[in-house]
Order: structure tokens, then C-alpha cells, then sequence
């Protein structure tokens, strides 16, 4: 089947996917086809994996077909193999929206009941619904980069949800990955599994991973579910998009508690750093630095960052005073783009619109 009738077949899928894209899962304008081909790695794959069908895999095949129907996508747009290896792992590989590849470790596999299969085939089927793979166009060593990825996994588990059609059993397919343990040793309390989370609350600690981690915890993930499910259960599909920002904003003030806020502590300050010396280029070229411009100054950024600005402009030449504080704004700007390079542009927007507003000519 031609690509363009593959991505057409795939609009309803593509469109439920997009309905219920958690609100900080942002999108990419990539172009629906990449460059990577998928092609050597289906036949590194099929020589070197198990392809899963209903011939050597009924079962697995049997809940692939489930997901399938309660994504609407048609089964000849994906491929799924087992690869052999202890660890709990699932991958999404595309290209494009029409090409699409999915494999699980036999650990998965062997860990989960079909159900919570379902979940997990729903879950990695949603990042190429969600065109996830075209993240690396936002700079992937930035912050704003790992906020993106963590946000990605919940919208993706919500697709895993819809997929197994089972809060339960969504639930007990994160409880299992997390843990490595089978339904032999677990008892499903969710209360006192997601309960785990207060004792967060009682310790002050940052270690600087949750700057680069991918993934939120499962327990964030597990939270963040449950507040799908009273807008989902309650209307299905029909949920609508104003009871779906409220859950968003609940989970995302979750999300800023727990595991974003240093990375968005990094991109404030670089913003911060933007702003001031922003409307120190702009006083300086126009050689007003007038009381009434410093008190602004004053009261927006505090009396420690004025003093420095006053020391620094009495030791600087009269003649070197706009190249220096120029030199300072680009390196301000720079680690703003390396910080937060998707939105840089809007950034340095409001930026100039709030000067305009607020200093010289106000």
C-alpha cells in the first residue's frame, strides 16, 4: 500500500491519539516522512527475532488484534517482534506515520498477563500515533527536551489505557514493570502502592537526575491515570476537552512537584537572565539610564542585581559599555536556546513585547 494511503488509513487512529495528548506533550512539525527507513531493521529483525503471528503466537497475536480494534488501526500498518532478553523492556520504531515497528523483550512478555500486554502495545503503538520519534528536532540535551519525553509517556499511557479498555488492569502492568515481580507476589492495593508517593513529600533532596530522566516515576504515572479515568469512564470517548484540562493541570502541578521543577527552575533563570539583559541593551543604546528606569530595575530584579549593574557600568570604558552588555545578552541568549530551544522564538517574544510595555516609552 502506497504511504499516503497508509497515513489516510491511519487518520482515526492518528485523531484519537491527538484527543487525548496530555496538554505538555507538545507537538513537532516533523514531515510525515523521515528519512530513516525501517526496511534493514525489519530484516535484521526477522532474522534475528520473533515476528508475532497468529501462527507461532496466537495469543500474542490475539491481543496485538485487541489493541489494534480499539485504536482503529488497521493490522498491515505494524509490525511487532520478541527478542530474547531478561529485561523489562518495549521499544516504538518509526518513520513517518505509515511505518511503524514495536518489539518486546521476552522478560515483558513473560512478566505480563495478555491484558497488561495490550497495555503495553497500546502505550508504544501512541508514541508513532503521537509522532513521538520527531522529539530530536528539539534539541535533545536540553531541558525543555526532557520535559517533553517525560509528558510523551503519559499521553502514551493513556493510549495504553483505551487499549487494554481496563484501569486495573493498566494499572497492574506499571505496578509489575516497576517492580520485575509476577501477580504471585503482588497484592493490587493501588491506594497504598500510589501511597509511596508521600514520602516524597518529607524529604528535601535533588539529585539532578530528574533533569534527564525520560520517564516520569511510575507512580506519577500511575496518579496521573487514575485522574484520566474519572473524565474516561465517566464519558468514554466522549470526553470533553474542558474536563480534560482540568485533569491536565492537576497532573501537571503533580509533575512540577515531583520531578519537573529543576528543569524548569533552569529555564526560568535563563529567561530571567534574557529579560534583564535584554532591558540593559536597550537603557544602554539609548543612553537612558535614568532613576526612574533603575527603580523598575530595582523592583523586578532586587537591590543585589542593580548594584552589580552599577558596578559593572562604572568599571567598563565609556566606549566598551554597549559591546559588553551586548556580549552578555547573546550569551544570555544562547543557553536560553540550549535550555529551551522549542520555545526560544515565543520566548524572546514576550520578552521584547513585555519591554516594550514596561520600560522606555511605556
Amino acid at each position: 500500500m502506497p504511504e499516503k494511503n497508509i497515513i489516510d488509513a491511519l487518520n482515526d487512529a492518528i485523531n484519537l491519539a491527538n484527543k487525548f495528548r496530555y496538554c505538555n506533550d507538545k507537538k513537532y512539525s516533523t514531515p510525515l516522512t523521515e528519512e530513516l527507513n525501517l526496511n534493514r531493521t525489519r530484516v535484521l529483525f526477522s532474522h534475528n527475532y520473533l515476528k508475532i503471528s497468529k501462527q507461532v503466537t496466537p495469543a500474542l497475536s490475539n491481543c496485538l488484534n485487541n489493541v489494534f480494534d480499539n485504536l482503529n488501526i488497521d493490522s498491515n500498518n505494524i509490525d511487532a517482534y520478541i527478542y530474547p532478553s531478561h529485561d523489562i523492556q518495549a521499544e516504538c520504531l518509526a518513520a513517518g506515520h505509515g511505518d511503524c515497528i514495536i518489539r518486546f523483550s521476552s522478560g515483558l512478555i513473560d512478566l505480563l498477563d495478555d491484558k497488561e500486554i495490550e497495555f503495553v502495545a497500546g502505550h508504544e503503538i501512541a508514541h508513532f500515533l503521537l509522532r513521538h520519534h520527531g522529539c530530536k528536532d528539539a534539541g535533545n540535551e536540553s531541558a525543555e527536551y526532557y520535559i517533553n519525553k517525560r509528558a510523551q509517556e503519559l499521553s502514551a499511557d493513556r493510549l495504553g489505557y483505551i487499549s487494554c479498555n481496563s484501569l486495573d488492569v493498566a494499572l497492574r502492568a506499571l505496578m509489575k514493570t516497576m517492580s520485575g515481580l509476577t501477580s504471585k507476589h503482588l497484592r493490587f492495593d493501588i491506594s497504598s502502592f500510589i501511597d509511596q508517593i508521600r514520602t516524597a513529600d518529607n524529604i528535601n533532596v535533588s539529585s539532578g537526575f530528574e533533569v534527564t530522566s525520560t520517564h516520569p516515576s511510575i507512580l506519577l504515572r500511575c496518579r496521573a491515570l487514575l485522574w484520566f479515568s474519572l473524565v474516561y469512564d465517566k464519558n468514554h470517548e466522549n470526553v470533553t476537552s474542558d474536563e480534560l484540562k482540568k485533569i491536565d493541570v492537576m497532573i501537571k502541578n503533580d509533575m512540577d512537584k515531583y520531578v519537573d521543577k529543576a528543569s524548569r527552575i533552569l529555564i526560568d533563570e535563563a529567561k530571567e537572565q534574557v529579560k534583564f539583559w535584554s532591558i540593559v541593551y536597550k537603557i544602554i543604546s539609548i543612553g537612558a539610564f535614568t532613576k526612574s528606569e533603575q527603580e523598575k530595575i530595582l523592583l523586578e530584579f532586587g537591590d543585589d542585581k542593580l548594584e552589580s549593574l552599577k558596578n559593572l557600568l562604572r568599571n567598563l570604558p565609556k566606549n566598551a559599555v554597549e559591546e559588553d552588555i551586548s556580549k552578555r545578552l547573546q550569551e544570555a541568549k544562547k543557553d536560553l536556546y540550549e535550555i529551551a530551544p522549542t520555545n526560544y522564538n515565543d520566548d524572546l517574544n514576550k520578552i521584547d513585547k513585555y519591554i516594550s510595555s514596561n520600560y522606555l516609552g511605556k
